[in-house]
């Protein structure tokens, strides 16, 4: 976990034990491969300490084979304000992209988001390990009902869940 901005571009992060980079404040990365993170690759959270939303900015990355057997890992988290573009997500578990609040029962700021461009896909080997896995409710984007302040646009989505099961024909 970093309490500080970080910015990685032009890297390679492999972790098949754990988690990738965790955040608190400012997060930038560019121009990456993730693969084989057992939770998130990129993640970031607001904490009641800290009186600002955290940042987090995901443009050109690839992330691949990420959030292996759990439910509730994603490949790109963050609780606070997010710009996701540009991103291929390949084999993620249970969601690429969860942007906002999910327990906002309490919350005095609500996070503003932009999600766009990114591509999202699965080979046949992950649609077969979700449907044996239950995954079919779990949505690529994931965006809790509470966060009003939401952009996703110009996505690409491919053989993927969803509710009402997994779409094998597109």
């Amino acid at each position: 976990m970093n309490t500080a901005s970080v910015k990685i571009s032009l890297c390679e992060m492999t972790n098949i034990g754990g988690g990738g980079l965790y955040n608190r404040m400012e997060a930038y990365a560019d121009q990456c491969v993730f693969h084989d993170f057992l939770t998130s690759a990129l993640r970031n959270e607001h904490y009641p300490e800290s009186s600002d939303l955290p940042y987090l900015e995901a443009t050109n990355n690839v992330f691949r084979n990420n959030g292996h057997y759990g439910t509730n890992d994603h490949a790109v988290r963050s609780n606070g304000n997010a710009y996701i573009a540009r991103n291929e997500f390949v084999d993620t578990n249970y969601s690429a992209i969860l942007i906002g609040k999910v327990n906002c029962s309490d919350c005095d700021k609500l996070p503003s988001n932009l999600v766009e461009y990114n591509f999202i896909h699965y080979t046949q080997e992950w649609i077969d390990r979700r449907k044996v896995l239950g995954l079919q409710d779990s949505g690529d984007i994931y965006i809790p009902t509470n966060n009003l302040l939401a952009i996703v646009r110009f996505n690409r989505i491919i053989g993927t869940g969803g509710i009402g099961g997994i779409n094998e024909n597109k």
